[in-house]
């Protein structure tokens, strides 16, 4: 998706009504689509991010644009308020301010604000900053794994290892003893970083020692005894590796650091009236966006395994839907033991593979997800029977489950994500034995709870609690543990990103998560959802008796059956015609359609795969039938959907691998017209946004 696609939830804090409009016209000027939420002083702008009061409802916003001067409370207490909430944090915040003061630039990025712009600002001067805004920080947010971008841009004070001020390691390549003078000044009066300094008088110099000591940036002039201008680039680039370098240059030159930077150059500063701030802000902005390219690096990476994994468990899923189709079919059609058995232990390990596909797929589910109504203990019960054995590790597992039934908006594969990622924590925290315990129930949230947990707001929520016996969690150590990449395993052993995942994902459910722990007692996590109230279950979860609507067995209905793979169209032949219906067969889009056209008045439902090779997919089948014949059934099947948002209401699809019985109640009530689908998912285009 790109950033033109998509629309982004700005918070702008201002209370001039010209500016306000001038960073509206901006926005819409350079095609970013926008939800833009205003409020006027710095009370309102951390009730809308703390969703109290009237903002209980507020969406979690993906950029703050922050006035420093208001009235009540000023943006700087904001800022701070903001950099120092364990979720608020990761949001990117732009800093607006009359003041171009050294003070008031350094407290702001002091406080880990991602940009400052001055005022007064007329509007091209905002046009130009929404412009680089939308590159710098949008950009970032077009690949798969956005989420984690973000954090890592917003999280540059996250200290993985050492609670000391970070070390910055500094080479500079300057022969003039006065400007080497000046930068050692500059580094000493910075108060935020600490640097470590070491100096070359020549590009040999500074190339000998890159090869033998680490450093994190290189400050060059452009004019030294052995090179000159665009060429020193050229070499440092070559010695350097992946490396920022600044270059230093005088006014007078200004061409060639701008020209440096087309050449690979991080930034450059200007030697005359060399400020510490200017200078230290180059350094900070190299850093940064050094490691945003990291991290890009690593979502490329990740992006390239989701779609192999895709590709994978699609063909898996063809194949277990042969497996499961077959398999019920003989549990249906005998009666010895020695065959029985069999075909039951066969379906129960086909049961267990599509799990293990789901979660599989569940890599390449970034940008459609799908929140239904659930009941969460049927979610966690599921979970338990698919979870991994721990009796192993000396781990004792208990569940106790709500006695009322708890229903909130759920995306399924994200729970069972959330349960695994807590799981997979609670068993490392035991390395010898222990006791883990799941255990659900309902729960209102007062106002005075509320203001105690950040992100908490006032309600009835369903409760997920996952708790245990294990090592527990340091004070100085809780707070830092939903941040991304932070890890107190060995290197091999974590990535530091499942509890930021859990995190994510209950953010996205408009929930948030409590955790409590002991040194030597162990950890409990607390999980709140939106608790939807109902008395009537059924109805909500889309529950009905399907044998009282229909039998499973047809009435001499014609179905087309369409499917590249020959071993599912006989499966799924065999199944229909056991059980009353005609069929007609087809391996391609285009021969289906003909096949429609010569018989449509005899065919009865369209039971097509959603992706075919050649010239014609499913989908584009189903919508030319379905324009011909908008009445007829149809029921599209894949191991495997993409981002297809075109996809009309009126499209049921069953997901592979399917079973004999899921395949034939989903057709009767197909056939039938009926609502009620509790064994297939509609395509997640479907689905509306949480509310």
């Amino acid at each position: 998706m790109t950033a033109q696609g998509r629309t982004y939830d700005i918070l702008l804090v201002e209370d001039n009504p010209a500016d306000r409009l001038i960073t509206t016209e901006a926005l819409t000027k350079h095609g970013l689509h926008t939800n833009l939420h205003i409020v006027d002083d710095g009370i309102e702008a951390l009730a809308y991010l703390r969703r109290e009061a009237k903002y209980q409802n507020a969406c979690t916003p993906d950029l703050i644009i922050l006035d420093l001067n208001m009235p009540r409370l000023d943006g700087r207490q904001v800022l701070v308020e903001v950099k120092a909430d364990p979720i608020l944090k990761f949001i990117p915040v732009i800093v607006l301010s009359s003041s171009a003061s050294d003070e008031d630039v350094l407290f702001a990025y002091g406080h880990h604000a991602n940009g400052y712009i001055t005022k007064p600002m007329d509007y091209n001067q905002m046009e130009n900053i929404i412009g680089s805004l939308k590159s710098f920080l949008f950009g970032t947010m077009e690949l798969p794994s956005t989420d984690l971008r973000l954090k890592a841009l917003a999280s540059t004070d996250t200290e993985i290892s050492n609670p000391e001020k970070e070390v910055i390691r500094v080479l500079l390549l300057e022969s003039y003893e006065e400007d080497v003078r000046i930068v050692e000044r500059m580094l000493d009066e910075a108060e935020s970083t600490v640097f470590s300094l070491k100096v070359c008088g020549s590009v040999a110099d500074a190339e000998a020692l890159m090869a033998v000591e680490k450093f994190d940036v290189l400050l060059a002039d452009l004019t030294l005894p052995d090179g000159n201008g665009i060429p020193v680039i050229k070499r440092l680039k070559l010695s350097s590796g992946s490396m920022p370098i600044i270059m230093l240059t005088s006014s007078a030159i200004q061409g060639e650091g701008i020209a440096a930077i087309k050449h690979g150059a991080a930034d450059y500063v200007l030697k005359d009236g060399l400020k510490s701030g200017s200078l230290v802000q180059s350094i900070q902005h190299a850093l940064d966006h050094d490691r945003i390219l990291g991290q890009l690096d690593k979502s490329s990476q990740l992006e390239v395994l989701g779609q192999l994994s895709a590709g994978i468990a699609h063909e898996f899923n063809n194949l277990l839907t042969v497996i499961s189709g077959y398999s019920s079919l003989l549990l249906e059609n005998v009666n010895s033991d020695d065959v029985r058995i069999p075909a039951e232990l066969i379906d129960k390990a086909a049961a267990k593979a599509a799990r293990l596909s789901r979660q599989l797929l569940s890599v390449t589910r970034k940008k459609n997800l799908v929140f239904e109504y659930k009941e969460i203990n049927t979610l966690v019960d599921e979970f338990r029977q698919a979870m991994p054995n721990l009796s192993k590790h000396g781990i004792n597992v208990r569940i106790n489950l709500s006695r009322e039934d708890i229903v909130s908006r759920i995306d399924a594969m994200l729970f069972e994500q959330i349960l695994t990622n807590l799981v997979i924590n609670a068993r490392d925290a035991m390395p010898a034995g222990g006791e883990l315990f799941i255990s659900t129930n309902c729960i209102e949230i007062s106002e005075l709870e509320a203001e105690k947990h950040p992100g908490a707001y006032v309600g009835s929520f369903a409760m997920l609690e996952v708790s245990d016996t294990g090592t527990g969690i340091a004070p100085d150590i809780i707070k830092k543990i939903f941040d991304p990449f932070f890890t107190t395993k060995e290197m091999t052993k974590g990535s530091g990103l499942g509890l930021a995942t859990v995190s994510h994902l209950v953010q996205q459910h408009k929930g948030w998560v409590n955790v409590s722990s002991k040194l030597g007692f162990g950890t409990c996590f607390r999980i709140f959802f939106p608790l939807h109230k109902t008395t009537n279950i059924s109805t909500i979860l889309n529950i009905s008796d399907l044998e009282s609507v229909r039998p499973a067995k047809g009435g001499n209905e014609t179905i087309l059956i369409v499917d590249d793979k020959a071993t599912l169209r006989e499966m799924t032949k065999r199944i229909l015609e056991r059980n009353n219906f005609r069929v007609m067969e087809a391996e391609s889009g285009s021969q289906a359609l003909e096949l429609w056209k010569r018989h449509r008045e005899s065919i009865d439902l369209l039971f097509t795969d959603f992706s075919m090779p050649g010239t014609m997919t499913g989908l584009d089948l189903v919508n030319e039938i379905k324009r011909l014949q908008p009445t007829l059934p149809v029921i599209m099947a894949s191991g495997f959907i993409g981002d297809h948002n075109e996809i009309y209401r009126d499209y049921v699809f069953l997901p592979k691998p399917f079973n004999a019985k899921t395949l034939l109640k989903t057709i009767s009530n197909s056939l039938n017209n009926t609502e009620q689908f509790p064994m297939y998912e509609k395509f997640s285009g479907l689905h509306p946004p949480i509310d």
